[in-house]
């Protein structure tokens, strides 16, 4: 295992087929029902209040295909205590977080796009 850094590009072409389609239909779903944005050192936390369970397997099979086109992202799933809110972390190494904030930005409502710092026009993916 080496400690080198993936390069910050995603490619589509890795996904197994209907991937493309399924992660991109999963971020255009998913990333704008977040009804929070935390800034984290290294990429962002979007956060869904009193999330229902069907969106747990809808944001793991996210990760799950994600993770596959865009290795330098690191993400995280993480449930609060009781029925909380649960969080996806997309988080990376140096130049991650800009590239994170630009596609994450083009689909977020506009009061959170904000908080990511960038507020680019609404066409793309995650």
């Amino acid at each position: 295992m080496t400690d080198e850094m993936p390069a910050i590009a995603c490619d589509l072409t890795v996904l197994p087929d209907g991937g493309r389609e399924r992660v991109t239909a999963l971020a255009g779903m998913l990333i704008p029902m977040a009804e929070e944005v935390r800034d984290l050192p290294d990429g962002y936390a979007l956060g869904y209040h009193d999330a229902p369970p069907g969106l747990l397997s809808e944001l793991a099979e996210f990760i799950a295909l994600d993770r596959l086109c865009c290795p330098f992202l690191r993400h995280g799933l993480v449930s609060d205590a009781g029925a909380g809110t649960v969080w996806l972390e997309l988080t990376g190494g140096p130049g991650a977080k800009a590239a994170i904030a630009g596609d994450v930005a083009q689909l977020l409502p506009d009061d959170l796009a904000i908080v990511t710092g960038s507020h680019p026009e609404r066409k793309g993916r995650v």
